[in-house]
């Protein structure tokens, strides 16, 4: 199986930035988690 591309220099610079300042491209605060919505469907075992 083909291994997964590694990150460019450039890329594993900004990650590792971004992680010491605490950024999130999303706004989103470091410790934020999205808001989880779960719709379920007419059918039994079916979720939206």
């Amino acid at each position: 199986m083909p291994r997964e591309p590694e990150p460019s220099l450039n890329e594993r610079q900004f990650i590792l930035q971004a992680l010491e300042d605490n950024l999130r491209l999303d706004g989103r605060g470091f410790d934020d988690a999205r808001a989880v919505e779960i719709s379920f469907g007419d059918a039994y075992g079916s979720v939206d």
